[in-house]
């Protein structure tokens, strides 16, 4: 029996991860009596892999499937390291998109929920943009960032996951956060980083080096594996 509340989803996936896209799916609805809205954030699903996506969740009647083209956004444009999607970018468009939205769900497609999702729906963030969970898994991360990259980093234990996040949509917009691109005067700047090889590594000290140069007084926002290596 499905409940009349409605929750909504944001889901980030190119032609690649579609089966990953397909499970996640799958799992929310398995574990949920809620009707959910799912926003695809597309970086490129072909409409083959939609049918099959769709397929592999059609037993399930609380929920609709909605697809957001991303390539309008040019996220090419965004400093990206070696083997990652620059798909992963696609959830800081979430406020632009859904700006009727008050409230949601991003998950990473790597998720598989084992219980009703709408339990992390209800999840208080206390006005603020969003809420996350503490990265304990990398418990030194925030210790290699103020050490190696960031030197003003002034809480190495603030490090969180971004895979899995709810949005008070309303708060970002409300808050006026806009979107401009890397070679503008910003006060945040978020790199996707690697360090799968050592020019991966060079190019990630770059590119961070490039933000600190644009903007001394800006936050760095790092993710991607170069953040989880050891401190040599």
């Amino acid at each position: 029996m499905v409940d009349k509340k409605i929750i909504q989803v944001f889901l980030a996936s190119d032609e690649n991860y579609t089966p990953f896209l397909a499970v996640t799916m799958y799992s929310i609805l398995l574990n949920t009596n809620s009707f959910v809205e799912f926003y695809i954030l597309d970086g490129g699903i072909s409409k083959k892999s939609r049918q099959k996506v769709e397929k592999s969740v059609s037993k399930f009647h609380n929920k609709k499937i909605t697809y957001f083209n991303m390539k309008q956004f040019e996220l090419q444009k965004f400093p990206n390291i070696s083997h990652y999607s620059v798909n992963t970018f696609s959830r800081y468009f979430i406020p632009k998109l859904t700006p009727n939205i008050s409230k949601a769900i991003y998950l990473d497609v790597d998720t598989i929920l084992t219980g009703d999702i709408s339990a992390l729906f209800d999840e208080s963030i206390a006005g603020y943009p969003l809420g996350a969970v503490p990265e304990d898994f990398y418990k030194k991360n925030g210790e290699f960032l103020k050490e190696n990259i960031y030197p003003k980093y002034q809480n190495p234990d603030n490090y969180f996951n971004a895979g899995v996040l709810i949005l008070d949509i309303q708060k970002f917009i409300d808050n006026k956060y806009i979107i401009v691109d890397f070679e503008e005067i910003a006060d945040i700047y978020i790199v996707n980083t690697c360090t799968v090889t050592n020019m991966a590594d060079k190019k990630s000290r770059q590119i961070l080096r490039r933000a600190k140069q644009i903007n001394p007084n800006s936050i760095l926002v790092i993710v991607g594996c170069y953040v989880q290596v050891g401190k040599k």
